[in-house]
């Protein structure tokens, strides 16, 4: 846990339900602990304790998940949490928010808290479908995906890259200075920010000449130039919100099929890194706590035997670090490489054997996906429809192993959130301040818009069509209320609203729409933060492609950016398929959608695209809620 020195970042701890927090002052210190409200968004102190020289009696325990912020303007603060012993009579108030537990017994199992946070260290295939863990909670960013040709010419040294939205779009330029190890970011307009120091691998912000114009990056320092380097870059792209919930790997896929259960994500997952590179720059991760720490490395570290066994040692020290702040690990195995040579598949193997030792030792959970992935009568390659380009998880690929190995871990640290939500209570500014503002969210009637080549009967209030250029996919729709409507499987009272899809007459691509017949223009201000909640249903064959996304535009036609409750890799070769011959369930709950200065209109949409010849049935759940949360 860490010392907080003056002059630095006041810290922020973590306290899980059942721990208590232990603050040591050294001679001479001056400083604040905090206990902050999570219910107002963590700005406001609860309760406070002054520090000085020694140790104050033991903060908490408390019923939740706590979080502290400490401040020293003295000496310094040592802070750390250990288990809480409750073995005596309990008095109903004694642990804040806890009724008395039975004389003479911890805690009973049932008052302990299941998991809400997770840590993510990978590489590239964890980072497919995640987020870096430095942009800022519930705005937009701008992805570049810029290639960085000079700075990059010997190797990708900055491999992921998001400018803020006040960054102004056109021309800017990023260098790197070698004398300094540092990068530095000149917006469109601006004059050159402060160099920012890279000493390891990871994340860091780079700041322009005016205040807020950002850029953020993420780096393998193994890779950095070996002499001064400048990029043109152009800042421009569409604009998305900071979501962690997709169909694009296992961990945003596990998070779906489970109801979004985590409420914080932190991919610390890079392309092209190493166990050994996290390791070197464990500063930027090993004193952030999180209740759960997915730790999926080695792609990049293991071509022989040597590589192998130092790999392991590396992974190990990880598992250590994580296990030191309380945070509770589970490892996961390397997966198939349609051309890793068979020596190199052979120290793969031997890895996956070593992890599976280290998970034992350690009573740690494993994740081994290979059966699940790798052609069973090949040379260690992935199966077809495994992988997008041989190496990376297709959208299928990425499902099976979340639905067939990832998910039932998750499960014994969360559980199951049952994310849908009654949807039938709308918005209204005094009596209903966070209700629906969809309109006929329990899709009543069957008088709703049909595009060209779509038959069949739409709720009232919605709409069903051909996406974007898409001209010869078909939909047959059917309403709740239409005579052969779908009843739900799952015992949960209501039906669906159908959309059967055909793109047999079509190409790769073409996908169908599904959203309300009109756009949201009033209910809303500057700030306001809005979640997207529901549920559908999917099955097929040759699909490519799902999203349920929030979209908001400033006027017609003009998008300003959308946030994916459910999104994917929209190309080809990384599609769906059959979706192993699931038919898949999908709750979601998508990350807070901020409205900024100047929105004023929003929708949803769901949309599903297809293969040539693919057929898929789309089943929408009565839940469909689009709500106003809490600062």
């Amino acid at each position: 846990m860490p010392t907080i020195v003056p002059g630095g970042t006041p810290q922020t701890i973590i306290l899980p339900e059942g721990r208590v927090l232990n603050v040591t002052g050294a001679p001479s210190t001056a400083g604040v602990v905090y206990r902050l409200d999570q219910e107002l968004g963590g700005t406001n102190s609860l309760q406070s304790w002054q520090v000085g020289a020694g140790t104050l009696a033991a903060i908490g325990p408390y019923a939740g998940q706590q979080r502290f912020l400490i401040s020293c303007s003295a000496g310094s603060i040592d802070a750390a949490h250990v288990a809480a012993t409750l073995t005596s009579v309990r008095a109903v108030g004694d642990v804040p928010g806890l009724l008395s537990a039975p004389s003479g017994n911890a805690i009973p199992s049932w008052y302990r808290s299941r998991a809400s946070s997770l840590m993510v260290l990978g590489d590239s295939l964890r980072a497919q479908g995640m987020r870096m863990p430095i942009l800022p909670a519930n705005g937009a960013t701008r992805p570049l995906n810029q290639a960085f040709t000079n700075i990059n010419a010997g190797g990708l040294f900055i491999v992921l890259s998001e400018t803020s939205t006040d960054c102004p779009v056109g021309a800017g330029t990023v260098r790197y200075y070698v004398s300094r190890k540092s990068l530095s970011w000149q917006a469109p307009g601006d004059v050159e920010g402060p160099p920012v120091a890279i000493p390891t691998s990871g994340f860091y912000t780079l700041q322009s000449g005016v205040a807020g114009h950002a850029m953020h990056v993420g780096v393998v320092a193994r890779l950095r130039p070996t002499v001064d380097k400048m990029d043109a870059i152009n800042n421009t792209g569409v604009l998305r919100m900071n979501s962690n919930a997709g169909v694009f790997g296992p961990i945003a896929w596990a998070q779906l099929l489970l109801g979004s259960p985590y409420s914080t994500i932190l991919a610390y997952a890079i392309p092209s890194i190493r166990a050994a590179d996290w390791l070197d720059a464990c500063e930027q991760w090993q004193n952030v706590y999180t209740d759960v720490t997915c730790i999926a490395l080695g792609t990049n570290d293991v071509s022989d035997r040597a590589t192998a066994l130092q790999a392991l040692a590396d992974v190990e020290q990880i598992v250590r670090l994580r296990l030191a702040i309380g945070s509770r690990p589970f490892l996961v195995t390397l997966t198939p490489y349609d051309t890793r040579p068979a020596a190199a598949t052979a120290a793969v193997l031997e890895f996956n054997q070593g992890l599976r030792a280290m998970a034992a030792r350690y009573n740690v959970d494993l994740s081994d996906p290979w059966p699940y992935l790798a052609n069973a009568s090949g040379t260690g390659g992935f199966a077809p429809g495994m992988a997008s380009d041989g190496l990376h998880f297709s959208n299928l690929g990425g499902y099976l192993v979340a639905a067939r190995v990832e998910a039932a871990i998750h499960r014994k640290y969360v559980g199951a959130a049952d994310v849908p939500t009654f949807c039938g209570s709308p918005y209204n500014a005094a009596t209903a301040p966070f209700g629906n503002h969809l309109i006929n969210p329990q899709m009543a009637g069957v008088g709703g818009g049909k595009g060209a080549g779509v038959t069949g009967e739409v709720p009232n209030g919605w709409a069903c069509a051909r996406d974007g250029a898409s001209a010869n996919i078909t939909a047959v729709c059917r309403a709740p209320d239409s005579a052969n409507a779908v009843s739900r499987a799952d015992k949960r009272q209501g039906k669906y609203a159908s959309v059967e899809i055909s793109n047999v007459g079509g190409v790769d691509g073409e996908a169908i729409r599904f959203r309300p017949a009109a756009f949201i223009t009033a209910g809303y201000a500057p700030g306001d933060l809005f979640v997207l909640e529901g549920d559908i249903r999917i099955q097929g064959t040759g699909i490519q492609y799902v999203f349920v996304e929030t979209v908001l535009d400033n006027s017609p036609g003009a998008v300003v950016y959308s946030a994916a409750a459910v999104g994917t890799n929209t190309v080809a070769n990384a599609a769906m398929g059959d979706l192993g011959g699931d038919v898949v369930p999908i709750p979601y709950r998508g990350a807070p959608v901020r409205v900024d200065a100047g929105i004023t209109r929003m929708i949803i949409g769901i949309v599903v695209g297809m293969r040539a010849g693919g057929t898929a049935v789309l089943d929408i759940g009565q839940t469909q809620n689009l709500h106003k949360v809490a600062q």
